[in-house]
């Protein structure tokens, strides 16, 4: 005898995999791409170190015209200073008791070398975390092109730290959300899938994603926003290493709310 209820809870599975098979076809052709990215990287030499430790050593010292001459392009205008003059001061007085590189990357496109280092200043009543990011070009030379030097009151590594203690209402709220809006987008994905109606791909497509990204960064509770940011699931999380921050990514699910505002004209 044949199972009814089994074979229509079977085809309703295809019916799924038939909408959702072009989604991950993208994640494998997105991670696939990792390998390109992966055959560009270049290294990073002793001698780069040194660069990068010698500029924030600049810094360090107040010497902001030392600073300012490897800068590229070259600053002119009194903004660029001013940043330059608010960096040393993030370094507290005195010689750093131990400094390491803890992060770097470089990427080799053609003639153009590009790199990215973060070093890790430990001072007796504080520790501070500095990058670097540097450019070289044919035969110009090594220059900077962005510097950013932050003071922390513990080690970056446990500041930076995921943790839920400690923290406000705001950051709870924003946890809520990036676990709430995926299953409100799977929700509508199924109801979607099972209702009778046309054009099903195109709303399929529109579910899956969210818009209009607001992201906190979950140290220091400092939020922002992206007006053209579109996001699988309508979350997302990220950091650029251990030494660096948490930022969580939520976005409006806007496709999953017209469709649910409208299924019942749809499926009729």
């Amino acid at each position: 005898m044949i199972d009814y209820e089994k074979a229509m809870g079977q085809c309703e599975r295809c019916e799924i995999l038939k909408y959702i098979k072009p989604f991950l076809i993208l994640v494998v052709i997105l991670l696939s791409s990792c390998n390109y990215r992966e055959a560009m990287v270049s290294s990073v030499s002793d001698e780069d170190v040194a660069f990068a430790k010698g500029y924030l050593s600049a810094l360090k010292n107040g010497d902001i015209d030392g600073a300012a001459k490897y800068l590229e392009p070259h600053p002119e205008s009194s903004d660029v200073r001013h940043k330059l003059e608010e960096a040393t001061r993030h370094f507290p007085e005195g010689e750093p008791i131990k400094v390491d590189l803890v992060t770097s990357s470089a990427v080799a496109v053609g003639k153009l070398w590009r790199a990215n280092l973060s070093f890790q200043y430990q001072f007796s009543e504080a520790w501070v975390m500095a990058h670097v990011g540097l450019t070289r070009k044919d035969q110009n030379g090594t220059k900077v092109v962005s510097f950013y030097v932050e003071r922390l009151p513990g080690p970056p590594k446990e500041v930076h730290a995921f943790k839920l203690s400690g923290k406000s209402a705001v950051h709870y709220l924003f946890l809520a959300a990036a676990a709430a809006i995926p299953l409100f987008i799977v929700f509508t994905l199924v109801t979607c899938i099972r209702t009778p109606m046309s054009k099903k791909g195109r709303w399929v497509f529109f579910i899956f994603l969210g818009f209009l990204g607001l992201t906190i960064n979950w140290t220091s509770g400092e939020i922002g926003y992206r007006l053209l940011s579109v996001q699988v699931f309508g979350v997302g999380a990220s950091r650029a290493g251990d030494y660096s921050p948490w930022f969580i990514t939520i976005s409006l699910p806007l496709g999953a709310i017209l469709f649910l505002l409208k299924h019942k004209r749809l499926s009729g």
